[in-house]
């Protein structure tokens, strides 16, 4: 009968976890989790492809794997037709573990003359650009050598920067997003490719882009993974599921 009480405990935590991430990622337009790359490309779970700039390497993530930034590293993803298509209302977010933050640096970003974006850091608070319009910036401080989810939801109204999914600061918003164009060709991680500058020191993990802004309870979803090697549920206080097995028992 205990047996039985665990098993059933565990198949309703694969069900809930499977339904978080059927939730969580429906409106999800981009994702990197890092999980599966080698050599010089990076995959976009979404079924688009980045190229490593600099130095490529994983290290142990908050989620799975992580990709290692060492301060002169960059991914560039080329534009999808998803990714073609994204405008305001969108939320974009991260896991990162950053190992300095002066200045300006960037966690992701599609920049371009006009309707561009970027989620980053100014220093050590959290940033989302529209650029050459405004840029939003939060409180802070975000944590050195630890992880953080830092997220922006942006509906034209207003930016509102999460910080580990607790809201960091509400800023009124400036700046259409529109980068249906040809001179935004790529998704951009660690960067700032147009002027080479803005470079990411740390760790990142599950870099996304969605097309919908999501309510706090969409983003606490997120920070539990939308990739396979994330850890999402607990059952029982017993030893981490990843999605990996979560997916081999349906």
């Amino acid at each position: 009968m205990a047996q039985q009480r665990h098993a059933l405990r565990i198949a309703l935590g694969v069900a809930a976890a499977l339904a978080i991430a059927s939730a969580a990622s429906a409106d999800v337009i981009f994702l990197a989790t890092f999980d599966a790359d080698s050599g010089t490309t990076v995959k976009d779970a979404k079924g688009g492809s980045g190229n490593v700039v600099g130095k490529a390497a994983t290290v142990d993530g908050k989620l799975g794997k992580a990709f290692s930034f060492d301060g002169a590293t960059a991914i560039a993803f080329a534009k999808t037709a998803g990714l073609a298509k994204v405008k305001e209302p969108m939320t974009v977010g991260a896991w990162v573990r950053p190992t300095a933050l002066t200045s300006w640096s960037n966690i992701v970003e599609m920049d371009g003359p006009a309707g561009s974006w970027k989620l980053g850091f100014s220093d050590a608070k959290p940033v989302w650009t529209t650029y050459r319009v405004k840029d939003h910036i939060g409180v802070g401080p975000v944590a050195l050598n630890a992880w953080s989810h830092v997220a922006a939801v942006y509906d034209g109204a207003a930016a509102k920067l999460y910080v580990n999914g607790k809201l960091d600061a509400e800023i009124a918003g400036s700046g259409k997003i529109n980068v249906d164009v040809a001179d935004v060709p790529t998704l951009d991680i660690g960067w700032r490719s147009t002027s080479k500058a803005s470079f990411f020191s740390g760790a990142m993990d599950e870099v996304f882009v969605a097309n919908t802004a999501m309510s706090p309870a969409d983003l606490a979803k997120v920070m539990l993974g939308l990739g396979g090697g994330s850890t999402a549920v607990e059952p029982s206080g017993k030893a981490s599921m990843r999605w990996a097995e979560l997916k081999d028992a349906r």
